[in-house]
């Protein structure tokens, strides 16, 4: 089966010699300048990925850009026993308004201080200024490789600015060691940057210094030392005290009741007796005693003198004003 074959208005086959058939010139010019334009537009686009870029307008290629220098290679940095009091290290660099703008772009700081000239010559610093933190990234520089150099950590920054820095200003960034804390393997710094020998900014700095190399021991720090637990001593159980004897104790002895002593009742006072007074008796002689006469005691023995004299004297008879008298007094 064959394919068609076109053909022509008068019935015949066409030709490639035919109006008809025949290629635009116009058409294909168009094309041409679509595919070089579309060309031209991928190199400029691709030129910050290609170092030769697009055709110039000789037909050649540029030159290769130039490589930007490698950077130096430093030795260790120092640990914090290699350090002392006093050493210091310092670098002098000069900022040009093209590392300004630079900065500037990294940042994103335009502020028109440092890149605008006609904005910068109305304000009080008269002319464009470096960036402040600019200036104190001359302190890392130092930090990071001479004092204590590479190794180290930049832990803390203080700073204040003294002077106004401007592109073209020759500046030396200086770091002394201030203090060194062995035990927890910090350093000190005293930062300076000056600008012909005057001050443009000052602060102090908190680095840690590179570690040791393993196997390498740190004097300053000694490893801290844990006390030996203290022995466990068993104390042997303590004797079973004897059980106390058991003492009956004995009833006291019941004391002997106090023996009642009854006090005599008072005698009740006699009442005074009424003395009648009477007439003297009138006075008898008394009678002379009957003599009687001693008989001997029974058994033969004698009795006692006194006793003989009681049996042989009566009682004499008192007169009877005395005899009276007594009865009044037994009386009372």
């Amino acid at each position: 089966m064959s394919a068609a074959t076109p053909s022509s208005p008068s019935g015949q086959a066409a030709s490639f010699l035919d109006p008809v058939l025949r290629p635009d010139p116009r058409a294909i010019e168009a094309w041409q300048r679509m595919v070089e334009t579309w060309t031209t537009s991928w190199a400029r686009s691709m030129q910050a990925m290609w170092a030769w870029g697009a055709p110039d307008a000789g037909g050649g290629r540029p030159a290769p850009a130039t490589p930007a220098p490698p950077f130096p290679k430093y030795p260790p940095g120092r640990t914090i026993a290699e350090l002392s009091v006093g050493d210091s290290a310092s670098i002098t660099r000069t900022f040009t308004q093209e590392d300004v703008e630079a900065f500037a772009r990294l940042s994103g700081d335009d502020n028109p201080a440092h890149v605008d000239a006609e904005w910068a010559a109305a304000s009080p610093f008269k002319g464009r200024v470096v960036h402040g933190v600019l200036t104190a990234g001359l302190v890392s520089a130092v930090l990071g490789t001479k004092l204590p150099g590479p190794g180290a950590i930049y832990m803390s920054q203080t700073l204040r600015w003294t002077a106004p820095v401007y592109p073209g200003d020759k500046l030396t960034a200086t770091v002394t060691v201030k203090e060194i804390v062995a035990d927890k393997g910090r350093a000190v710094m005293e930062t300076v940057v000056t600008r012909d020998g005057a001050a443009v900014m000052v602060g102090e700095a908190l680095v840690m210094p590179a570690r040791p190399p393993a196997g390498d021991s740190m004097p300053p720090k000694a490893a801290p030392v844990k006390a030996p637990a203290p022995a466990t001593v068993k104390a042997p159980p303590p004797a079973a005290a004897p059980a106390p004897a058991t003492v009956k104790a004995t009833a006291p002895a019941a004391a002997p009741a106090p023996a009642t002593v009854k006090a005599p009742a008072p005698a009740a006072a006699p009442a005074p007796a009424t003395v009648k007074a009477t007439a003297p008796a009138a006075e008898t002689a008394p009678k002379k005693p009957a003599a009687r006469k001693p008989t001997a005691p029974k058994g033969g023995g004698t009795a006692a003198p006194a006793a003989r004299a009681r049996r042989a004297t009566p009682p004499a008879k008192a007169p009877a004003g005395d005899a009276a008298a007594g009865g009044t007094e037994a009386s009372a």
